[in-house]
């Protein structure tokens, strides 16, 4: 008995836990989705109602393009957002900062 409560409570936090985000929230993602492309040098293009974001430039050594999904697109500038962070110099602090 204690085995199948503890289970219908694991499966009500799981449930509670992926909520899917709300229409404001996921449009206000895909507005900043669509300014940061326009910022990096991609081209978005509305296809079939699916948002797809394609470089302006080929990659270097490349004649082919090749498009992201949005979802894609978003991995991508967050790998890009780690390896920055993760690979930063040291932080900068007033201490350091002379002739101010």
């Amino acid at each position: 008995m204690r085995s199948v409560v503890m289970m219908i409570f694991a499966i009500t936090v799981v449930g509670c836990a992926a909520r899917p985000a709300t229409p404001q929230a996921a449009a206000r993602r895909h507005a900043a989705n669509l300014a940061a492309a326009a910022d990096s040098g991609y081209r978005v293009i509305a296809r079939d109602g699916r948002t797809i974001y394609c470089p302006t430039r080929a990659p270097v050594g490349s004649h082919l393009e090749t498009c992201l999904t949005e979802r894609e697109w978003e991995q991508e500038q967050m790998s890009v957002f780690n390896w920055r962070v993760f690979n930063a110099p040291e932080p900068f602090t007033v201490a350091t900062r002379e002739g101010y």
